[in-house]
């Protein structure tokens, strides 16, 4: 058995309009890094704008800060990956499809599949849709009403870290 496996997340960003989320996967190592340094990644779709006023999807990978950036709101966790499936999960996710043409469906459709698929493919933990998803509504609106995005009156947010709920442990573990 492999120690130190990374950690899956489930991580929700803030958008200009209240209410609405980028729905996106991240994983981090399990030791996390106290400082700026790249240590964890980002897997997400993003829509751009194409030719004659459409828009597209386009999947993306990139590395990020396990701490958050400042757009992140939430991650709830949802399975470890031992690190040698690293590559496996970051190829599964790169061929999980893309539903061009079509205004339902969103970031966290491709989300909602991509889980699906790694769980198929036994890279982590199979999950029913629906309770990752109410769980972390529930969590992000929990977070909301205790006031931890507030911006304090001089504008600055502090720095506290991405506040993190383990599904496996039934359990918030940053809050």
């Amino acid at each position: 058995m492999v120690a130190n496996k990374d950690r899956v997340y489930l991580t929700l960003f803030a958008r200009s309009k209240s209410g609405t989320y980028h729905w996106g996967i991240t994983r981090s190592p399990k030791y996390e890094g106290e400082g700026d340094e790249l240590d964890s990644s980002l897997y997400h779709v993003r829509n751009l704008p194409g030719e004659n006023a459409s828009i597209y999807w386009e999947y993306e990978m990139r590395r990020i800060r396990s701490k958050g950036t400042r757009n992140s709101l939430v991650r709830i966790h949802i399975s470890k990956i031992d690190p040698r499936n690293v590559e496996r999960m970051e190829e599964a996710l790169a061929d999980v499809e893309l539903i061009q043409d079509d205004p339902s469906w969103t970031c966290r459709s491709w989300v909602r599949d991509a889980v699906a698929e790694l769980g198929r493919q036994g890279l982590i933990r199979r999950w029913d849709w629906s309770t990752l998803e109410s769980k972390a509504l529930w969590y992000v609106q929990k977070k909301i009403d205790e006031g931890r995005f507030a911006v304090s009156g001089d504008g600055n947010e502090e720095e506290v870290g991405i506040a993190t709920f383990d599904m496996l442990l039934s359990k918030e573990t940053r809050p």
